[in-house]
């Protein structure tokens, strides 16, 4: 079920290696069995392209330029796998999609320590992250300065929360949740469960990164009392992973949840990195405090 909820597209494909199987069947002499097999496949297969399909948008690629609105975060997130993304990448989409934010779910902080030193100096970013996690942040210094919070009750390699000593500026948690296997998926929801728990603590709370689910995994557009970005803007769901696929088939496992004190003003995920080294696409999530 968890795998159906969540690549609802690859039952297409799942179908498509049926029909070739009938195709195989039918060339090898078993001809009656394979057209009416055939027939119920096709039947199938046409039902399925048209419900992945029908009505759905063309994907946002795009978010406006940096407003003068005060306190704006613009979050970056690319599950970058590790080094697969080079620093130049990574520096050139942090200066055109002008992040304050970027959120690196599988990028070890030891690592981006060295490897990203020159790039956070360049940007006046801090970086931060701990040794229990695959995440780092790279956040901007006029956010405030950031602080890991407590990790007592953070599940191993879930992702991590850090808190600025600016009251104003939100609570960053960056997730990489573990993957959920075919047979237990009892790990990925205690992940889940943690993330879910910190946005009902925190009014003022950004929530980013590998989810390794979609919203229908995740049982809806929230997270506690956090909302889904894309769903908040009326954007139809693009898939993140994995990149070799078209995104409009691939899975939207990539997120942005803000709690109750943001507003969402444009969300995207940038088709034009599909082939730039990651298996990941990157996600571009603008937010501007909630004046409510």
């Amino acid at each position: 079920m968890f795998v159906a909820a969540a690549f609802p597209q690859l039952a297409f494909f799942g179908v498509a290696l049926v029909s070739m199987a009938v195709v195989i069947a039918a060339i090898r002499g078993r001809l009656r069995l394979a057209t009416s097999a055939g027939l119920v496949v096709l039947v199938v297969s046409a039902g399925l392209g048209i419900v992945l399909t029908a009505g759905r948008p063309a994907p946002s690629t795009t978010v406006p330029s940096a407003s003068s609105s005060a306190g704006q975060l613009r979050i970056l997130s690319w599950n970058t796998n590790q080094q697969d993304v080079s620093t130049e990448q990574l520096g050139a989409l942090i200066e055109t999609e002008q992040a304050n934010v970027v959120a690196l779910p599988e990028y070890f902080t030891a690592v981006a320590d060295g490897t990203l030193a020159g790039l956070a100096q360049e940007h006046d970013m801090q970086i931060i992250g701990t040794d229990s996690s695959s995440a780092t942040l790279l956040i901007s210094k006029h956010l405030g300065t950031y602080s890991l919070a407590d990790q007592e009750t953070t599940p191993a390699w879930a992702g991590f929360v850090a808190t600025s000593d600016n009251p104003r500026a939100p609570a960053l948690l960056v997730a990489h949740l573990q993957r959920p296997s075919l047979v237990d998926s009892s790990i990925w929801q205690s992940h889940v469960d943690w993330a879910r728990q910190q946005c009902a603590d925190r009014r003022n709370i950004v929530a980013v990164g590998d989810f390794n689910a979609t919203l229908a995994n995740l049982g809806g557009d929230q997270l506690g009392p956090c909302q889904d970005a894309a769903s908040a803007l009326g954007l139809e769901s693009t898939g993140t992973w994995p990149s070799a696929l078209p995104a409009s088939l691939g899975a939207p496992i990539d997120h942005t949840f803000f709690g109750p004190g943001w507003e969402p003003v444009a969300f995207a995920v940038l088709d034009s990195q599909a082939t730039r080294g990651s298996d990941h696409r990157p996600i571009v999530t603008v937010l501007n405090p909630n004046s409510s």
